[in-house]
């Protein structure tokens, strides 16, 4: 594991930096040398020491944003300052820091020379007696096996399959994705029972999302059957239980919706007006799903090779041909394979889970701070504003959340730290991860962020896990718990760690109908922008100096700031221009869903818009004016920049202040 772990970083000074046209984010040249796509994942740039977090493989998400986001492509980086200051003249320091692991040949050497002191340590007169050895004892396929492994950790294949960055899916990711479908099918007889039905678990999730992902875009490509809800979900519907059914039976094939959906995802991204979803929901479900498959895969290439070469080819230079494997080792050989895989399958993912904790460790307020002074109640309190809660509280339920919050934060820290401890001890892993549905199932109720796809993942993982009744080295257990430590090193794990505050900002859009009534749109109208109508994607250059200084559903990562927020002050109370607090491009997507709206002919504005599967849930109780209005009414859009305080002794929401920044005519 070490091997592919960069021990040095080969840093790079930033001093050429021009200004892009937007004003926040900033384009410089960089000459890495070596711009191998697989390791571009590993790229991080640092501000004055400190590391800039917010990535993103979206140009446009770093002129949107701001405040630290950046993204690096083919010898370009897009990046913008913490605070949104002109890194020319801020004074700071800006290093991309590149990764410098050990090349691949000396990897590929090393595991050469295991693999030979591995059979000169097994006792025997000669090569061939020693060979034997190990075969009888299956350990040299699977010594074979755990080098591949490593050079799957090291190349990053699932990273190359699903992230295209500006440019669609060439034939060199159509042959790899080909080789690993059929390759990860060929895991049949030996292969764990369970394992077909989680894979199949997993190919409906990203079929379904597949289907709803393209049904958009053929939508707003003019075939506009396709943006009726219904059929979307119907045809979506039909592919999961196709895509289902085939990886129950082939278990690679789940690789293909998978890519799929990614792809399509992308492609959005690149064809977008506005930035769409954000990816948290299903980057880290996506990479671990293309590692297992193509695991299974060199795993199928690995037994499949060995069989033939002490069935045909050795036999050809004196190996008796009664000294091979067998098909008890084949399957034993097989079944552990699949079992080791598995494990570190389990492990990447609760990486996304043990690493939240860690962000919430590492805020500045100290490792402590997140536990004793977060206020996580006003997640809940914020998400009703935003129309996004199942559930709305009432002040006097948020008091007792109040009384009970930190029991409850101590009680979500210690759940995500012993993620940790689950590959270690494999029979709590199905109870640990049935614990973390239950967790979202919570989250869901009272914020409305819906981690679907993790939960589905969860429950593939139960279903697929022996717990008790498998019995596995305790080397490997502990190979496990190191790639959860070091999974952001070769995957996107996400970091889910900030303080909650009273103080929200919120990017409203209303309807205007003929008589010049108001009702509030509620971001399911966006479909697969819905998230970017309650996050700070929608934000322009100046929001958070304008308004609050916090972002996304009133959070920040500074303790000062929410020190500050927790009486809804602002750090900067100057009045700019008030089309900087949107993004620019927001008016023109308004425009252009409501014509794509009318083009499918729908009759009332929010028909069939609560099918699509959100990552953030629009309440439709919360707008019900909103779904008895008909689209051909609609006269005009206003969007409204607004500032919303939960006061912190009485926990009711009010609006501080309302900007009306434009005025959308769409009849």
């Amino acid at each position: 594991m070490l091997a592919v772990v960069p021990l040095l970083w080969n840093e790079i000074r930033i001093d050429e930096i021009r200004a892009e046209p937007d004003g926040i984010a900033y384009f410089a040249s960089i000459d890495t040398g070596d711009d191998n796509q697989m390791w571009r994942s590993g790229y991080r740039l640092r501000e004055n020491g400190a590391l800039l977090k917010a990535r993103t493989d979206i140009i446009d998400s770093v002129r949107a944003q701001g405040h630290g986001t950046w993204a690096y492509w083919r010898g370009g980086l897009w990046f913008s300052s913490s605070d949104n200051t002109d890194p020319r003249w801020n004074g700071r320091s800006y290093v991309l820091q590149r990764p410098t692991p050990i090349p691949v040949g000396m990897l590929i050497a090393n595991s050469l020379a295991t693999l030979v002191l591995l059979v000169l340590a097994v006792p025997g007169t000669g090569l061939l007696d020693r060979l034997r050895m190990l075969t009888g004892l299956r350990s040299f396929s699977m010594s074979i096996f755990a080098c591949l492994i490593i050079l799957i950790l090291y190349l990053k294949p699932h990273y190359y399959l699903l992230h295209d960055g500006n440019e669609g899916p060439g034939w060199t990711r159509w042959g790899l994705l080909t080789v690993v479908a059929i390759g990860a099918s060929h895991i049949k007889q030996g292969a764990p029972r369970r394992l077909g039905a989680a894979m199949s678990i997993l190919s409906s999730m990203f079929a379904l999302g597949f289907g709803m992902a393209a049904s958009g875009v053929l939508s707003r490509a003019g075939v506009t059957q396709m943006g009726w809800s219904c059929l979307a979900w119907s045809l979506s519907v039909i592919l999961a239980v196709i895509g289902g059914a085939f990886a129950f039976r082939w278990p690679g094939l789940a690789a293909v919706p998978t890519c799929a959906y990614v792809w399509v995802q992308h492609y959005v991204r690149r064809h977008s007006l506005i930035v769409p979803n954000v990816d948290v929901d299903w980057t880290p479900v996506a990479e671990s799903t293309i590692f297992l498959m193509v695991g299974l895969a060199a795993g199928a290439l690995v037994f499949r090779l060995l069989d033939w070469a002490l069935r045909t080819a050795l036999p050809k230079y004196g190996w008796p041909k009664s000294v091979r494997l067998t098909e008890a080792d084949v399957d034993g050989s097989v079944h552990a394979a699949c079992t080791t895989l598995l494990l570190l399958f389990i492990a990447v993912h609760m990486g996304n889970y043990f690493h939240s904790a860690m962000a919430k460790m590492l805020l500045d307020g100290g490792p402590f701070s997140w536990v004793i002074g977060n206020q996580t109640y006003f997640l809940s309190s914020n998400a009703a504003a935003l129309g996004a809660a199942p559930l709305r509280l009432s002040p006097n339920e948020l008091a007792v959340w109040r009384t009970l919050n930190i029991p409850v934060n101590a009680l979500t820290l210690t759940t995500q730290l012993a993620a940790l401890a689950a590959p270690l001890i494999p029979a709590t892993i199905a109870p640990l991860t049935a614990i973390f549905d239950v967790w979202h199932i919570g989250v869901f109720i009272f914020s409305g962020i819906f981690f679907w796809k993790w939960m589905l993942l969860n429950g593939a993982i139960i279903v697929a896990w022996p717990g008790r009744a498998v019995c596995v080295d305790l080397r490997v257990r502990l190979l496990a718990c190191v790639l959860t430590v070091l999974s952001p090193q070769f995957f996107g794990i996400i970091e889910l760690g900030w303080y909650d505050t009273p103080a929200l900002n919120r990017i409203q859009i209303l309807a205007v109908d003929e008589d010049g009534a108001q009702f509030p749109v509620p971001a399911a109208f966006f479909r697969a922008y819905s998230f970017a109508f309650v996050s700070t994607l929608n934000w322009g250059a100046e929001t958070q100096g304008g308004l609050y200084p916090t972002g996304t559903w009133g959070s920040t990562k500074e303790w000062d700031v929410m020190q500050a927020a927790l009486n809804c002050k602002t750090q900067n109370t100057r009045r700019l221009e008030l089309g900087r607090f949107v993004h620019p491009k927001l008016a023109e997507f308004v425009r252009a869903t409501h014509a794509e709206r009318r083009a499918e002919q729908v009759q009332g504005a929010a028909d069939g818009i609560y099918f699509y599967p959100h990552h953030v849930f629009s309440n439709p109780f919360a707008y019900e004016q909103f779904s008895q209005l008909k689209l051909d009414r609609i006269r005009s859009y206003v969007i409204l920049a607004e500032e919303l305080c939960t006061d912190r002794q009485s926990l009711e929401t009010t609006v501080v202040q309302s900007f009306k920044i434009n005025k959308i005519d769409v009849h």
